[in-house]
C-alpha cells in the first residue's frame, strides 16, 4: 500500500504539467484528503502534499508574476494572506520551538497560502467541477477505509505508510494502532488525527451537498 501511494504521488506530480489548471487544483485536493501521511524517502520535501504543491507551483512559474497582479485586485485574500504570513512569523520570532524556514515552509508556502492557488487554478463555477468530482472519490475512500478501521480497530492504510513510526503518546504503539486499547475508540481512516478525518469530511460534504441542492 506505501508503493501504491509513493506511486500515485509521483504520477500525480509528473500530471501537473500536462493538466489543465483545474485538474492541478483537484490533485491539490486529492492530496489533502487522502496523501497526508505520505512521506517520499530520498527526495527533498518528502511529504506529498509538499511535492504536489511544488510540482503546481513549477508548473504554473511563467504565470505566477500575472497570478500575484490578480491577488492585488483582490483585497479579501491577499489582505488575509498578509494577516496569516506576519503572524506566522511573529510567533516564529518569538518562540524556541520553530525556526523561520520551517514556518515558512510548512506554514507558509505549502499551508495558507494554498488558498492563493485554488484561488489561482479556479476560474468560474465550471471550473469546480474537476475539484468536486475529485473529492467526492476521495471521499468513497476515506469512508471505505474509516469503516475498516472501525472493524478492525485499526487504522490499516496509517499504520502501511507510516511503517517503523510509532505514537508520542502512546510509546511503542504503531500511529494506526493508538485507539485500538483506548476507552474512547476513534477513527482515523487515512490520517493521524481523527479530528483531520473529521474535519475533511465535513469541510468536503458541505460543498458538494450545496452543489447537489442546486446553491
Amino acid at each position: 500500500m506505501k508503493i501504491i501511494a509513493i506511486i500515485v504521488t509521483l504520477v500525480c506530480c509528473g500530471l501537473m504539467f500536462y493538466l489543465k489548471r483545474e485538474w492541478k487544483a483537484a490533485l491539490l485536493v486529492m492530496g489533502a484528503m487522502t496523501l497526508t501521511l505520505v512521506n517520499i524517502p530520498g527526495i527533498p520535501l518528502h511529504n506529498a502534499n509538499f511535492l504536489l504543491q511544488t510540482a503546481f507551483l513549477l508548473s504554473e512559474w511563467r504565470d505566477i508574476p500575472r497570478y500575484f497582479n490578480r491577488l492585488r485586485y483582490t483585497p479579501y485574500l491577499w489582505i488575509s494572506l498578509l494577516i496569516v504570513s506576519f503572524s506566522a512569523l511573529l510567533a516564529t520570532l518569538t518562540s524556541p520551538y520553530t525556526g523561520i524556514k520551517e514556518t515558512i515552509k510548512s506554514e507558509l508556502l505549502f499551508k495558507y497560502f494554498t488558498l492563493a492557488y485554488a484561488f489561482w487554478a479556479v476560474k468560474d463555477e465550471k471550473s469546480l467541477k474537476p475539484i468536486l468530482q475529485v473529492s467526492l472519490y476521495c471521499l468513497i475512500a476515506l469512508t471505505f477505509f474509516g469503516a475498516l478501521n472501525y472493524i478492525t480497530k485499526s487504522a490499516d492504510f496509517v499504520n502501511a505508510v507510516t511503517e517503523g513510526r510509532t505514537s508520542i503518546i502512546h510509546e511503542g504503539v504503531a500511529l494506526g494502532d493508538a485507539y485500538t486499547e483506548s476507552v474512547r475508540f476513534r477513527v482515523q481512516s487515512m490520517f493521524n488525527h481523527p479530528f483531520d478525518y473529521g474535519y475533511i469530511c465535513v469541510a468536503i460534504l458541505l460543498p458538494l451537498h450545496a452543489v447537489h441542492s442546486g446553491y
